[in-house]
């Protein structure tokens, strides 16, 4: 009777993708050799500092397999693994999300449930970087898990009303899809020009110096010009060369309200400042795609200083109608830090433009 009452609760607890009590199987460690039909994948499981005080340990990851349905439990010391070089896990080929996470510490214990949205995949006999996890306490002792760095095969993106807006909600491998596009501009560049040269020396046209001779017959219907050393040096004088040069002016300001908090204005601005660059660079980038780009972006956020980070970073209103400028930006600033003696809230807009 408790074993089937049990198995109705389980199936109830929101958040389970509809898998119920599933098979759960021990995550081993990679020793080199990929069984058949596994492969392996590095990472590092990382706790924030205020969770790291708490002398967390033993901790049990839940990932669940998107193609099997089975529960995989990987076992880690979250005081201690974090610290030591990144380990490799071995688990069958497929596309996994973390379920659930239990940390044990001197409090007591501190659990994530999810399912997480980042799905990343296995694949066959190779080993897939995963990066860095930090795990960050939340109220009532719960915890979230952020993905700050590493290469993480996304096979799908969730469904989330951020996106409709703009607003990136997983990380892409958006650096190289513009280095392609970059490339293959230059290519389409360079072959245009290459047909623009041999079309001129077909047809003979007249450049500069001189006159290029295709054949004979149009030779004799072009008119008669002389060549520079037949011309006099008072002629050669009176020639007027010009050169025409385009140049564009962009400007990128932002303007920053922290409500009762306008004490740390200075302090959000030279971190901001530290991402000029890059966040010049993100509409420079789009200017090559699109080239009447032009708005600006307007977000809100919480900012904690517990985790040094913000807490949420909201857009609310972009008149860029251009994602992936959108992303980048938001990207940008989510990787800023700084430090602060209580908790915030702000809202923060960039404005782009140029002549």
């Amino acid at each position: 009777m408790l074993k089937r009452l049990f198995v109705a609760i389980s199936m109830m607890i929101p958040g389970t993708l509809g898998f119920g009590i599933a098979e759960e199987l021990p995550v081993l460690p990679f020793k080199g050799d990929h069984p058949k039909k596994s492969g392996s994948f590095a990472i590092r499981v990382v706790p924030s500092k205020s969770l790291a005080r708490k002398d967390v340990g033993v901790t049990v990851v839940k990932l669940v397999s998107l193609d099997t349905k089975k529960v995989h439990n990987l076992e880690i010391d979250l005081g201690l693994d974090y610290k030591s070089p990144t380990k490799t896990w071995l688990l069958p080929a497929g596309s996994y999300k973390i379920l659930k996470m239990v940390v044990n510490s001197s409090k007591g214990l501190f659990q994530y449930v999810g399912p997480h949205e980042s799905v990343f995949r296995i694949d066959l006999g190779k080993t897939t970087k995963l990066g860095k996890w930090v795990v960050i306490e939340r109220k009532n002792r719960k915890l979230s898990i952020i993905k700050k760095s590493g290469q993480t095969q996304l096979v799908q993106k969730p469904k989330s009303r951020a996106t409709e807006g703009g607003v990136p909600v997983l990380p892409s491998e958006r650096r190289k899809v513009l280095k392609q596009k970059r490339q293959n501009t230059a290519k389409r560049i360079r072959a245009r020009q290459k047909a623009d040269e041999a079309k001129k020396t077909r047809v003979g046209t007249a450049i500069g110096q001189g006159v290029i001779r295709s054949t004979k017959k149009r030779q004799n219907m072009l008119p008669k010009i002389s060549l520079p050393s037949q011309q006099s040096d008072a002629r050669q004088k009176n020639e007027a060369r010009v050169s025409y040069t385009e140049l564009q002016t962009i400007s990128m300001f932002y303007k920053i309200d922290l409500k009762r908090h306008n004490r740390f204005a200075r302090i959000v601005q030279r971190a901001i400042n530290e991402k000029d660059r890059a966040l010049r660079n993100c509409y420079v980038e789009r200017l090559e795609v699109k080239d009447n780009l032009r708005g600006n972006i307007h977000f809100k956020f919480i900012y904690s200083k517990t985790d040094g980070a913000f807490r949420t970073l909201k857009v609310v209103k972009q008149t860029l109608r251009d994602p992936k400028l959108v992303e980048c930006v938001y990207w940008n600033l989510a990787a800023i830090s700084f430090k602060v003696d209580t908790d915030m809230i702000g809202d923060l807009t960039f404005f782009y433009d140029y002549r």
